[in-house]
């Protein structure tokens, strides 16, 4: 069973990937591109405990994008990228 990551884990991961560490940005490449997923992410059930999905996401300009659907139920953590 994978356990739940917490919300200083999920920071910590996408502090990570941010500006600073690796060439990242928080956030998608585009207004238009974080609005599409943010809806996406939005309309997610989180596949561990059924929660609602919100968007999270960062990039390397011109090179990498990571968007995420974070569950927003502080006891589960789950993530997926999509």
């Amino acid at each position: 069973m994978t356990q739940a990551m917490t919300d200083a884990q999920f920071l910590g991961r996408l502090g990570y990937l941010s500006a600073g560490n690796n060439g990242y940005h928080n956030g998608a490449p585009s207004a238009e591109a974080e609005a599409i997923d943010a809806d996406i992410a939005a309309g997610m059930r989180c596949r561990r405990c059924g929660g609602r999905c919100t968007y999270a996401g960062c990039h390397q300009p011109h090179t990498s994008y990571i968007a995420l659907a974070v569950c927003t139920n502080p006891t589960c953590g789950f993530e997926n990228e999509f």
